[in-house]
């Protein structure tokens, strides 16, 4: 019942669009659309298909897909056009693909705000950036070294101890 009041009373895909100005003062146009607004009770609403809802696969969901930037930036710029600074929450409906189709209501924390508030933020200055020269360097921008070349290590989790036997 709470995830089908939270896709009621509202205003479903309206595109809404921004001129954000950022820490150094350049005006950067913005576009977003989300999936349901309820403005009565401060809400945005995000509809995600999952293989996996329970909270641990959604958390993994979340991470790899970087949820938390499109959750920041939509809740920071709704709050911002509507001039009264009062937060936003955003919940995420993650449904299952298979059957039974379970499915699983987040709500997004402060932490995970302020974590995509910080990636939006530099993620636009990068964008700015690259709409002012006209450069599209891709990942090498992520790069350290003046080469682009980066240091492959394995993941903590590809590392494992291998015990054999002569039998």
């Amino acid at each position: 019942p709470y995830a089908k009041s939270l896709l009621t009373n509202g205003i479903p895909e309206q595109s809404m669009y921004f001129e954000v100005i950022n820490e150094f003062d350049q005006q950067i146009n913005v576009k977003i659309r989300p999936d349901y607004i309820k403005e009565k009770k401060r809400i945005i609403v995000d509809l995600k298909t999952t293989s996996d809802a329970s909270v641990d696969g959604f958390q993994k969901n979340a991470a790899s897909y970087d949820y938390q930037i499109q959750a920041a930036l939509y809740a920071d710029l709704i709050e911002k056009s509507k001039g009264d600074d009062i937060p936003w929450t955003f919940i995420f409906i993650a449904q299952e693909k298979k059957a039974p189709y379970a499915f699983n209501l987040f709500e997004a924390s402060p932490q995970f705000i302020a974590h995509g508030r910080y990636e939006y933020e530099m993620l636009l200055m990068l964008y700015k950036h690259c709409l002012d020269t006209g450069k599209w360097q891709g990942y090498q921008v992520f790069c350290e070294n003046k080469f682009g070349i980066n240091e492959l290590n394995l993941p903590a989790w590809a590392i494992r101890e291998i015990n054999w036997f002569n039998h």
